[in-house]
């Protein structure tokens, strides 16, 4: 399976009764159908990530979303890499810089700089509690979980597995397996201007595969690798001729 590239997401969302956020990411996220317009992915179970998402589902009105799916362009990797490093704190929400920072930081234990020291994020309009969507994302899918199913039973290298989200387990807690998340799609939304002279291109509505591109090539992960499909879509182009 490492021979097959993956798109590269982020899942985020707001932890249960607080305004903390918490993200993932994943390289198993995948489209199962357009009509009704469902997504998957799967995670490594305990995670926070799937507690979260499971205890919002039952408190979440029909139709509406509780989580975030960015869709990564070729210029996140090091976001990518940053997410899925083991032992993540949730995140805290700065309005002032329109940013998200890790909760756990403190003057008097100073760290090293990081990419969650300070990443850019707009607010979901989708969203009723206003998830933090990742900027420079190509898009951020509005969702909601529609089921879960186990996947690990016993734990199996060709089903289910999600590089990427692996070590999003919590180490400790309960025993490791893996969950395939179906989530219903409710929105679509793209990052836009917050000035007066907003572009066109921003709007509610669900953006074309013209604007989508407008946000540069997706994040690939191939052979443990992030990478892009610029130069296998120029070579295509050029054999179609």
């Amino acid at each position: 399976m490492r021979d097959v590239a993956q798109p590269v997401a982020i899942i985020t969302t707001h932890l249960p009764s607080s305004s903390l956020v918490h993200g993932a990411t994943v390289s198993s996220f995948t489209t199962i159908s357009m009509n009704p317009p469902l997504v998957a992915f799967s995670l490594r179970t305990p995670s926070r990530l799937a507690h979260a998402l499971q205890r919002q589902q039952p408190d979440s009105a029909k139709d509406q979303p509780h989580f975030l799916i960015n869709l990564l362009s070729h210029t996140q990797a090091d976001t990518a890499a940053a997410f899925a490093k083991p032992g993540l704190v949730p995140l805290r929400f700065d309005p002032a810089r329109s940013s998200l920072r890790s909760s756990s930081s403190s003057a008097s234990s100073p760290s090293p700089p990081t990419v969650l020291d300070n990443l850019p994020v707009w607010l979901s309009r989708t969203t009723p509690d206003q998830i933090p969507a990742l900027k420079g994302c190509m898009s951020a899918l509005a969702c909601r979980l529609e089921f879960k199913l186990d996947l690990s039973s016993p734990p199996s290298p060709l089903v289910g597995n999600d590089e990427m989200a692996e070590d999003e387990a919590i180490v400790g807690e309960g025993t490791a397996s893996s969950q395939l998340f179906v989530a219903r799609v409710c929105a679509v939304e793209q990052e836009r201007e917050q000035e007066e002279g907003e572009q066109e291109e921003g709007s509610k509505s669900t953006p074309s595969s013209d604007s989508i591109s407008g946000s540069g090539d997706p994040l690939v992960y191939h052979r443990h690798k992030f990478c892009t499909i610029a130069h296998a879509r120029n070579h295509s182009t050029n054999n179609d001729r």
